[in-house]
């Protein structure tokens, strides 16, 4: 079984999430969410997933995911 999942925050911390979550056999990357488009934009087009720039605007496209790392620092969380 193949998990769809997602990353909020594609920094440093995130990004390893993502290459991570792109390298495993069993799951999907399928949504990167950032504040900063540029950073959302680049993960997504490299990764082959969608782009988000809010966590509201994420939930709110009806996207199917089983899972999702949150990796924003601690005063934006």
């Amino acid at each position: 079984m193949t998990l769809h999942v997602g990353v909020v925050g594609v920094g440093h911390i995130g990004s390893i999430h993502v290459s991570v979550y792109h390298e495993h056999p069993d799951t999907q990357l399928v949504a990167v969410c950032d504040i900063d488009v540029a950073k959302a934009d680049e993960a997504a087009a490299k990764y082959g997933a969608r782009a988000f720039y809010s966590v509201e605007e994420m939930l709110a496209s009806g996207i199917h995911l089983d899972g999702c790392s949150v990796a924003t620092k601690g005063e934006v969380r």
